[in-house]
């Protein structure tokens, strides 16, 4: 009845989705591959959450002899399970004929979720005879116990349901509740944070920072240590900011991982002590790192405050921008990445710049927008006389740019265009971006800003690698230039979990493809539960959406972002204060400095030397260029070139 195979081996319990294989002690997979109509489809797993040992081994197996999902046709007291003869609660999903296919499939993904801890029944409103139900019950839970009586809930989505049947939720109040530290002092009710960043930290103020690695510096020893050291990371905060204070855990990490880099410090200056420093420094925001380079402007991190991303910027920002190639050989190697392998670690790509020595114009624009760009990609130049030999290679003409990704060390090759420093820069950073990206929290923000609807599969097991290699091989083809196609994998993203509540009113049955017109009118659209994924039935459903044929499964609300309270409302109070200051109205995350100087390529002899950090110390700063925008502050790099319409709090 049943193939034993016992592993030892790492891959194939990698590929099982299992943690780190050195803690297990012994585990147990069922496949289930009889279900399986098409060869190429993967067979479910299932695992047994008990300990290995016979009898539950036994037990389980005796449960999957039961049906996935029984379909009651009695009255729900009477109905016979395995699940309740081993006494395990069985759990009634309420259905009528209306929403019965949809209610089956909801019944199957929770019966799955449950496997070996409850079982699942679909017991029909319209039964012959009747069924006394609540109105508006969605859900019961029946005891193996007798004499209790069912208990009936209405249930949000399956975590929920999956909770009650777990016991993992008071099933009389079937509400989430916080516990008070016993020894704080302080009144809870008034201590509680509304923002979440203020309450984590809050939550946290008792641990104690590892800032040990993390230098401090003051008015008296900032010149000095950032003149010593070679390359040196500054993080300007103050004590009493909630961001600060948790960005601070991150940036130790920093710390950390960066001891025994020679010539790289990790300092922070409170900017609540030392004022006089972070105003010379042009400090106008909290928390802000700025990198110290001999000889160069100090460089602003604008990504994402966390200590992998800081890294990366720290150690990009250590490879000179960009990288002058002068033979046939260096270009080729760099297209190989023999030149920069050490560095792909912490980049996706690297761009090559191929001109000849008349086109002064593109050059400069890729010289200035390298510098902008510099801690976030990797630029090399190359405008000898063999540039052209390249252009013939890759059959193009110049100016070019050469694209080398490095996640699959793939190349495209894109003709210049536009000649413009800011059109260059925007060319350059959406050249180096994923075509096919797996969504998570830290780089939603850049996919978000291209403007585009998003067709966006979520998936959390590997049932969706397949709809996702149909997706995938659209966009090989370049099928969907109007769409950022993208997947989210509910196991490494779990707020998509909170995203398709928010769409469907509960997780609907998995992997579900939705598009998401974010950018223009708010409306998710969902690919049909009942139709195979394949690339021409996508291609047919978009065609479909864009003709009008298919309707909305809901509309993102319009409602701008605004304060919880209006006593939050600062920046209403400055405008009272001062009318005529009108650049608090713009967002912090949008305030930027001017962009670096433009140079002239006239050879290194004549390219002016940038300001000492000393001039920068002893002199005053101008104030911040302000960049309008209307967006709502989601990255800072590229704000200006991104608006907001459509609130999309849930990412």
């Amino acid at each position: 009845k049943y193939q034993f195979v016992l592993t030892t081996e790492d891959s194939m319990l990698k590929d099982i989705g299992a943690e780190d294989s050195s803690n297990l002690q012994g585990r147990l997979w069922v496949c289930h591959c009889k279900m399986v109509t098409v060869s190429s489809q993967p067979c479910r797993r299932s695992e047994l959450g008990q300990p290995l040992t016979t009898v539950n081994i036994h037990m389980y197996l005796k449960l999957m002899e039961d049906p996935l999902v029984i379909e009651a046709s009695t009255e729900p007291e009477k109905i016979s399970s395995v699940y309740l003869q081993l006494q395990l609660p069985l759990v009634l999903v309420i259905t009528q004929k209306e929403t019965y296919a949809l209610d089956k499939a909801n019944a199957e993904e929770i019966a799955w979720r449950l496997l070996g801890s409850a079982g699942v029944a679909l017991l029909s409103r319209d039964r012959p005879g009747g069924v006394n139900i609540p109105a508006t019950a969605n859900v019961g839970i029946r005891t193996a116990k007798e004499g209790i009586p069912i208990k009936y809930f209405t249930a949000q989505d399956f975590e929920e349901i999956i909770a009650l049947a777990k016991n993992k939720l008071d099933l009389e109040q079937n509400r989430e509740y916080l516990e008070v530290d016993e020894d704080s002092t302080e009144d809870f009710d008034l201590d509680f944070q509304d923002d979440e960043v203020a309450e984590a930290v809050h939550r946290d103020r008792k641990r104690v920072f590892g800032l040990e690695l993390v230098e401090s510096l003051t008015d008296e020893s900032f010149a000095a240590s950032v003149m010593e050291k070679k390359h040196v990371v500054v993080l300007f905060y103050t004590s009493w900011d909630a961001v600060s204070l948790a960005f601070l855990r991150s940036y130790s990490e920093v710390a950390r991982e960066m001891k025994g880099n020679l010539g790289i410090l990790i300092a922070r200056v409170d900017c609540g002590k030392w004022t006089d420093v972070c105003t010379k420094q042009n400090i106008t925001q909290y928390p802000v790192v700025k990198l110290y380079l001999p000889q160069e402007d100090p460089l602003l991190y604008t990504g994402m405050l966390g200590s992998d991303a800081l890294i990366k910027f720290i150690m990009l920002s250590l490879i000179p921008v960009p990288l002058q190639l002068t033979t046939l050989e260096e270009a080729k190697a760099f297209i190989s990445l023999d030149r920069q392998r050490n560095m792909t670690l912490y980049s996706s790509a690297s761009v090559l710049g191929l001109f000849t020595s008349k086109m002064s114009e593109a050059r400069h624009a890729f010289l200035n927008a390298s510098k902008m760009l510099k801690g976030y990609v990797i630029t090399g130049i190359f405008s000898e006389q063999d540039a052209s030999h390249l252009s013939e290679m890759y059959a193009v003409s110049l100016p070019a740019l050469i694209v080398i990704r490095h996640w699959d060390y793939s190349t495209e090759v894109v003709p210049v265009t536009k000649h413009g420093i800011e059109d260059m820069t925007l060319t350059i950073s959406r050249l180096v971006l994923e075509p096919f990206p797996e969504i998570t929290v830290e780089n939603f923000p850049t996919y978000f800003q291209l403007g585009k609807p998003l067709l966006m599969l979520f998936f959390d097991d590997d049932r969706g690698l397949i709809d996702r290699g149909e997706l995938a091989e659209l966009v090989k083809n370049k099928a969907l230039p109007e769409y950022t196609a993208c997947w989210l994998d509910l196991r490494s993203t779990p707020v998509g979990r909170v995203i398709l509540k928010k769409y469907f009113h509960s997780i609907p049955r998995l992997p579900i493809l939705v598009l998401i017109n974010i950018h223009s009118g708010g409306e998710i659209f969902a690919f049909p539960l009942e139709k195979s994924v394949t690339s021409k039935a996508i291609l047919d459903w978009l065609k479909e959406v864009k003709e009008g044929k298919d309707a909305p499964i809901t509309t993102l609300p319009s409602e701008a972002w605004k304060p919880p309270l209006p006593a939050y409302d600062f920046l209403s109070m400055m405008d009272e204060a001062d009318p005529t200051f009108a650049a608090q109205q713009i967002p912090n995350q949008l305030r930027m400095h001017k962009h670096p100087k433009e140079e002239k390529d006239d050879g290194p002899e004549h390219r002016p030397l940038r300001k000492s950090v000393k001039e920068n110390i002893d002199e005053d700063t101008e104030e911040p260029y302000v960049m309008k925008s209307d967006l709502k502050g989601i990255d800072r790099r590229l704000a200006s070139r991104a608006k907001h319409r459509k609130s999309h709090m849930e990412l």
